[in-house]
């Protein structure tokens, strides 16, 4: 578990930054308005979807990949 999380901890930190830098980089109190509501509904869907797919992918390739050869 922990070394799944090594694994995956600088793409989510280079996911954040970015997230970031997009907010900070805007034009008018408006552009950041909308930045920030489009980021956090991308959080919202990555929490309740996106993990649940790619720990589905994780265990597909644990247990089914070594099967086949």
């Amino acid at each position: 578990m922990l070394e799944e999380n090594l694994i995956f901890a600088p793409l989510m930190i280079y996911y954040g930054l970015i997230c970031g830098l997009v907010t900070f980089g805007s034009n008018d109190f408006l552009d950041f308005i909308n930045a920030y509501f489009i980021e956090f509904g991308m959080m919202i869907y990555e929490r309740t979807y996106n993990n649940d797919v790619i720990d589905f992918v994780k265990e597909y390739i644990e247990e089914d990949i070594p099967n086949f050869f």
